[in-house]
């Protein structure tokens, strides 16, 4: 009886000990196609995401008309120079200076070849160095006969920086004969451009006749400074 029963638990328990041995066999072939299968829907969405990424840069580009950025290319044109504007207000004044007849076109040409002139002489850009001329030969004030009681004395007045600039240019106009009702003969028989070119250089080196008329008004000027105060 003894041999027997365990003979048929013998029996009937082998295909249960096979069954839960080949459990574990079928679920992890399980998990691996699962696995297997998430690994491609995770590939095929990232194929997806930069296919729709790459296709709406496309289509911005496309909408924008845009190329693809490259990398700047060298150029080996010389280096340009500093053109002054066209409508500079110290040129554009010189120029309304220089005017005769109502010739505006004719006056700009002689302010633009003065430009060039200085650049031929002075190898340097020209208008920083007429700017700087002008500047210099401009008088901060002007002495105006004034009367008290019965005597004419003469009385500083400052000047705004429109009539200094003015005044400067009506004396570097009229040292080079260039301004209009001047007298004076001209030296050379040169060019108005040409003469204004040289009279600009000479100021910057401070051998011009103008930075002596400045300094005669200035010291004109303290001379009668006593009469500033008065009526």
């Amino acid at each position: 009886m003894l041999r027997s029963l365990s003979t048929s638990l013998r029996s009937s328990c082998r295909p249960v000990a096979l069954r839960t041995a080949s459990l574990p066999a079928r679920s992890l072939s399980s998990q691996s196609t699962q696995s297997s299968r998430a690994e491609e829907t995770t590939e095929e969405s990232y194929n997806l995401l930069a296919n729709s990424q790459q296709n709406t840069g496309d289509d911005i580009a496309q909408l924008l008309n845009l190329d693809v950025l490259t990398a700047p290319k060298e150029s080996n044109a010389p280096p340009v120079m500093n053109i002054p504007p066209q409508e500079d207000p110290l040129l554009h004044y010189l120029a309304s200076r220089i005017m005769q007849s109502g010739h505006r076109a004719r006056a700009n040409r002689i302010v633009a070849r003065t430009l060039l002139n200085i650049h031929a002489y002075t190898r340097a850009p020209p208008l920083p160095i007429l700017r700087q001329a002008i500047f210099k030969a401009a008088p901060a004030v002007r002495c105006l006969n004034h009367r008290i009681a019965t005597k004419q004395v003469l009385k500083p007045i400052p000047l705004s920086e429109k009539q200094s600039i003015g005044r400067a240019i009506t004396w570097i106009l009229e040292e080079v004969e260039g301004y209009p009702g001047s007298k004076q003969v001209r030296q050379g028989g040169s060019q108005l451009e040409e003469r204004l070119a040289r009279e600009i250089i000479k100021i910057i080196k401070g051998e011009s006749a103008v930075l002596a008329t400045k300094e005669k008004v200035h010291r004109e000027a303290m001379l009668n400074r006593g009469s500033v105060g008065k009526a």
